[in-house]
């Protein structure tokens, strides 16, 4: 396996959810079991760099590292890390959909870019005859909102597909509910539209909750958030012409204040309890600080 052309493809692609690039990173490593252990390290920081904004890259390229450290080392026990990484994190996306559902009303629902969680949260919620409603966002430059509509629409939910200038609506609906990339010490990193969806929220009396597992908590020691890199400008304006430059970020950062709640695989996330657990996460040398360089 070409590691180096791996990670860089783990870098360029802008359509997988933790999920997916979490197994792709998981067999990653794997493959990587018989490396030298030096050169560990430095591919774990690499994995970690591929996808700042997605906390479980971090996560997982932490617990390998602190299997290999282990005495004896060995390539088994970075093999058994990641994958108990990724069948901990399937199983905690089913109970925070669970709990997703939970918390949802009946009535109308706005959501943006297209959480998985979010998605099987309403899913089970309309199985259970919870009357739902779904107001989704295109999410540009991806547009990930048309295949989050499609989707709950082929399950039977009622849906409203809008542009990103979707703020207005919020005085429509009952709930703002949306997925996590990553939940920081500054607060929720996730699709760029966020925090002025929170923000409109607010203001309209809107209660706003972030659906999350514990692979997307970043451990303080890291940093209090993540960067979030400018990516390709040729997505929001192709041939851009003289004197105009497009910005393309992925992501935004919505203050923990503006949320009413994170929603975990545990249930409810108190405010107290996550920063407890901010401060506790254990982080190998090689990770720790990386987002304060």
């Amino acid at each position: 396996m070409n590691l180096t052309g791996e990670i860089a493809e783990i870098a360029a692609d802008n359509h997988s959810g933790a999920t997916a690039l979490a197994e792709r990173a998981a067999a990653l490593l794997t493959a990587a079991q018989s490396l030298p252990a030096e050169e560990l390290p430095t591919l774990c920081v690499a994995l970690a760099k591929a996808q700042p904004a997605m906390a479980p890259l971090l996560r997982l390229a932490n617990a390998v590292l602190f299997a290999a450290s282990g005495r004896p080392a060995s390539s088994s026990a970075i093999r058994t890390a990641a994958e108990e990484f990724v069948s901990d994190l399937r199983e905690h996306t089913a109970r925070a959909s669970r709990h997703g559902a939970a918390i949802l009303p009946d009535g109308r629902v706005l959501t943006h870019s297209a959480s998985s969680l979010v998605a099987e949260a309403i899913l089970t919620a309309h199985a259970d005859g919870r009357r739902i409603e779904v107001v989704c966002s295109e999410s540009r430059p991806g547009f990930e909102g048309r295949a989050l509509a499609a989707r709950l629409a082929a399950a039977g939910v009622p849906v409203t597909l809008v542009v990103d200038a979707a703020p207005a609506l919020l005085s429509q609906c009952n709930l703002l509910l949306v997925g996590a990339d990553t939940v920081c010490a500054a607060g929720l990193v996730h699709k760029v539209g966020t925090l002025g969806l929170a923000l409109a929220a607010r203001f309209h009396g809107v209660s706003t909750y972030a659906l999350a597992t514990g692979e997307k908590l970043l451990p303080r020691a890291c940093g209090d958030q993540p960067p979030v890199p400018e990516r390709d400008p040729d997505e929001v304006l192709p041939d851009a012409p003289p004197g105009v430059t497009p910005l393309n970020f992925y992501y935004d950062l919505t203050p923990h204040s503006l949320l009413d709640g994170i929603i975990t695989e545990e249930g409810p996330l108190p405010a107290k309890t996550l920063d407890q657990q901010l401060d506790a996460m254990p982080v190998h040398p090689a990770l720790a600080g990386i987002w304060r360089e």
